[in-house]
């Protein structure tokens, strides 16, 4: 398996990206290859907290929290998949509008527990990247 940097874009809110409208109105680092759904969502009023365009190389590259010995095997496990952290009520509401092409293609939602706090205010979604024109079509669609 090949692990690589990711080139990041910088995604600007307001005239410069046409049809980009962060909520925040800041200039947020995006992999590039998230940037087209990243801007999909917030035009449908989705927030997002964090993303990645390729979860195996980010976990081989130390970017979780997993422990350094078992970076290898969960890197090897999401190659190929994508990652969104988002606040837990868009996320359902994301999972509920991609329900078209979850079936079969081992898309995981998960809102964590987090003691002593309870169940998290955001949960994570990992899905096939090259998916993700699908689900953009979905949500310009939507």
């Amino acid at each position: 398996m090949s692990h690589q940097q990711h080139e990041l874009h910088r995604l600007e809110a307001g005239p410069r990206h046409s049809g980009t409208d962060h909520p925040g109105g800041t200039t947020v680092s995006i992999d590039t290859g998230m940037v087209d759904l990243v801007s999909a969502l917030w035009r449908e009023g989705y927030a997002t907290l964090q993303s990645c365009q390729d979860l195996g190389s980010g976990i081989f590259g130390g970017g979780c929290l997993f422990p350094p010995e078992r970076r290898a095997r969960y890197a090897a496990f999401w190659n190929g998949f994508a990652w969104l952290k988002m606040p837990a009520d868009d996320l359902e509401r994301l999972m509920l509008l991609a329900e078209p092409i979850v079936p079969g293609n081992g898309w995981e939602a998960n809102i964590p527990i987090l003691p002593p706090e309870g169940i998290a205010s955001f949960g994570n979604l990992r899905y096939p990247t090259r998916q993700t024109p699908e689900l953009i079509e979905l949500i310009d669609g939507d």
